[in-house]
């Protein structure tokens, strides 16, 4: 597929890149085109059907505490899923508040799973851009890297009660990026981003989730701890796509 660019052309790329060497870590604002932002926050918030989104639990109670493995459960609106969800739920929060390892809940899409020719907004997006030389060439160039590749990519989305516990991305690749696409998103809505320094406690970063924003920092090394919290408004839903460039 023919590559597209699509970053904001309005980008003052050598002051990002001085920016994020300082701490390895950035977000940027206004990072793709308004057209398109507002064309995957449509798609991902509005028309991906209701059963693309797959529920994601770690520790997965029914696997054990210590298996770090996890089933996927796709949605399908049954009153029993919302039931399973619900018990699991409790379950991760008692984990998560106890400080008893990892752990989260949320959504995803997986990228990957249409047949290859496919043309929805997600796979153009994917094999246009994120997979090629546009985003990858940017990437390159903020991070100082030379030969980075696309690694794990997905979209992700956390709803009431969802989060995302303290961890960091050892052996994910050597650069994260989540861009954003939820509008309107507030501090007070929750699922906000919290960096932290090695002690898993003092925090470095704070980030609210703002629409088109894209947050790169480097995981080389298993990178800055990091955790979402637990999004509290019952009316929004913290969409976004997140993955590793290896």
């Amino acid at each position: 597929m023919e590559p597209k660019n699509l970053i904001n052309k309005d980008l003052d790329i050598q002051s990002l890149k001085e920016e994020y060497q300082k701490e390895k870590f950035i977000v940027i604002k206004n990072f793709l085109q308004i057209e398109e932002a507002e064309k995957l926050s449509t798609y991902y918030n509005e028309k991906v059907p209701a059963d693309w989104w797959s529920w994601m639990f770690l520790p997965d109670p029914d696997l054990g505490l210590e298996n770090w493995s996890t089933n996927v459960y796709p949605e399908d609106g049954s009153k029993s899923l919302q039931k399973l969800i619900a018990t699991k739920r409790d379950f991760l929060n008692k984990i998560y508040k106890e400080n008893r390892g990892f752990s989260y809940i949320y959504q995803r899409v997986f990228f990957g799973s249409h047949y290859p020719s496919c043309l929805c907004e997600e796979c153009v997006f994917r094999k246009s851009f994120l997979e090629n030389s546009p985003m990858v060439d940017f990437l390159n160039e903020i991070s100082g890297y030379e030969d980075l590749k696309p690694g794990e990519l997905f979209a992700s989305r956390y709803g009431l009660g969802d989060y995302n516990g303290p961890h960091n991305d050892n052996s994910k690749g050597r650069v994260t990026i989540v861009l954003n696409l939820s509008k309107n998103w507030l501090p007070q809505d929750g699922g906000l981003f919290f960096g932290m320094e090695e002690d898993y406690c003092t925090v470095k970063h704070v980030e609210v989730p703002t629409f088109n924003s894209l947050v790169i920092f480097d995981v080389s090394d298993g990178g800055m701890p990091h955790l979402v919290n637990h999004v509290t408004n019952p009316d929004k839903k913290r969409t976004a796509i997140t993955g590793w460039y290896e």
